[in-house]
C-alpha cells in the first residue's frame, strides 16, 4: 500500500511560503538575533553534556525571559526594520529614477557631441517613424482599394448603361406589342360588339318565331275545337306515322323533346340534332339560315309524343293503333 505524503507536503509548502514573506523572513532574523547566544549554544553545547543538561539550559534560559513581552518586541522590530526596508528600496529607486531620466541625460548633453541624441530622442523618432510609416501604408491600401471600387463602380456604370439601353429596346419591344395588344383588344371589341347585336337579333327572331309557333298551335287548337274528326285524321295520316315511327327506331325521342322545348322557351341545341330532325322533316331550314318545327313536328309533338305520353310510355299504344288503322286501309 503506498503512503501518502500530502500532508508532509502541505506542511513543508506552508513552512516555504512563510519563510519567503518578507514580514516573517524580517521576524525571524530579529528573533534570532536577540535570542543569539541560545541558538549558539545549541549547535555548541560541550560533548561530555547529557540530553537532560541540554534541556535544563534551554529552560533556565527561558525562564530569565517572558514570552509573550519578547515576542511582541520582536514582532514590532520585525514591522520597524520592514518598514526602513521598503523606505531604504523606495529611496534608492528613486534616486536612481532622478539619475537615470535627469541627471544622465542632462550630462549627456553637456559632454557629447551635439549630433548625438538622446536613446529616448531617438526611440521617440523611430515610434514616430514606425507610425508615419504604418498610416501611410494604410493610406496605401486605402488609396488602392478606392481605385479598385473605382474601377469596379466604372465597369459597373457601363454595364448598366448597356443594360439601359437594352431595356430602352426592350420598352420598345413591348410599346409595339401593347400597341397590337390594344388593336386586337379593339378589334376584339368590335367583333363584341358586332356579336352582341347578332345575339340580340337572334332573341328577336326567336322571339318572332315562339309567336309564330304559338300562333300555329293556337290554329292547332282551333282546328280541333271545331272538328273533332281533326284528331283522328291525324292518327290515321300514313305520313304522320312514319315520322314518329323513324323518330322511335332512331331514339330520337330525346332530341326531339329538346327541339320542341329550344323553339318554344328557348336554350341550346347542337347542329346535329337539327340535322338529325331535319333530316325526318320534324325541322324547316328557312332561307335565312334559321329552323322552325314543322307541322308535323308540331302534330307529332301534340297527340303522340309528349312528356305525358312518354312518361306513361302510352305513345308506343298510340303508335300500333296507327299501324293497324293504316293497314286496314
Amino acid at each position: 500500500m503506498a503512503i501518502d505524503f500530502t500532508p508532509v507536503n502541505d506542511f513543508f509548502s506552508n513552512i516555504k511560503d512563510k519563510l519567503t514573506n518578507p514580514f516573517f523572513g524580517t521576524l525571524i532574523i530579529v528573533w534570532l538575533t536577540r535570542n543569539w547566544e541560545l541558538v549558539y549554544s545549541i549547535f555548541n553545547f560541550d560533548n561530555d553534556l547529557k540530553l537532560a543538561d541540554k534541556v535544563l539550559y534551554i529552560e533556565s534560559y527561558f525562564s530569565d525571559k517572558s514570552f509573550l513581552p519578547d515576542l511582541g518586541i520582536c514582532v514590532l522590530l520585525a514591522l520597524g526594520f520592514m518598514i526602513i526596508g521598503y523606505l531604504v528600496i523606495l529611496l534608492t529607486r528613486s534616486i536612481s529614477i532622478f539619475v537615470e531620466y535627469s541627471v544622465m541625460p542632462w550630462l549627456t548633453k553637456k559632454i557629447i557631441n551635439k549630433n548625438t541624441v538622446l536613446k529616448t530622442d531617438y526611440d521617440k523618432v523611430v515610434s514616430e517613424r514606425d507610425d508615419y510609416f504604418e498610416k501611410y501604408e494604410s493610406e496605401r491600401k486605402r488609396v488602392r482599394e478606392f481605385s479598385a471600387d473605382y474601377e469596379q463602380q466604372i465597369n459597373l456604370y457601363e454595364e448598366l448603361r448597356r443594360t439601359d439601353s437594352d431595356n430602352k429596346l426592350l420598352l420598345k419591344d413591348e410599346e409595339r406589342k401593347l400597341n397590337i395588344a390594344n388593336n386586337t383588344i379593339t378589334k376584339l371589341n368590335e367583333l363584341n360588339t358586332l356579336q352582341t347585336q347578332n345575339i340580340e337579333k337572334l332573341k328577336n327572331e326567336l322571339e318572332y318565331e315562339k309567336v309564330q309557333s304559338q300562333k300555329l298551335e293556337q290554329l292547332y287548337y282551333l282546328i280541333e275545337d271545331s272538328n273533332n274528326d281533326f284528331k283522328s285524321f291525324v292518327l290515321n295520316s300514313k305520313k304522320i306515322y312514319e315520322i314518329a315511327n323513324n323518330i322511335i327506331s332512331k331514339n330520337l325521342i330525346s332530341t326531339f323533346l329538346t327541339a320542341i322545348n329550344f323553339y318554344k322557351k328557348g336554350g341550346s341545341i347542337s347542329s346535329e340534332s337539327i340535322n338529325s330532325l331535319a333530316d325526318l322533316e320534324l325541322i324547316i331550314k328557312l332561307n335565312d339560315k334559321r329552323e322552325t318545327i314543322s307541322t308535323y313536328g308540331w302534330l307529332i309533338n301534340k297527340y303522340i309524343l309528349n312528356s305525358k305520353s312518354i312518361e306513361n310510355e302510352g305513345y308506343l299504344d298510340i303508335i300500333n293503333k296507327m299501324k293497324k288503322n293504316i293497314e286496314k286501309k
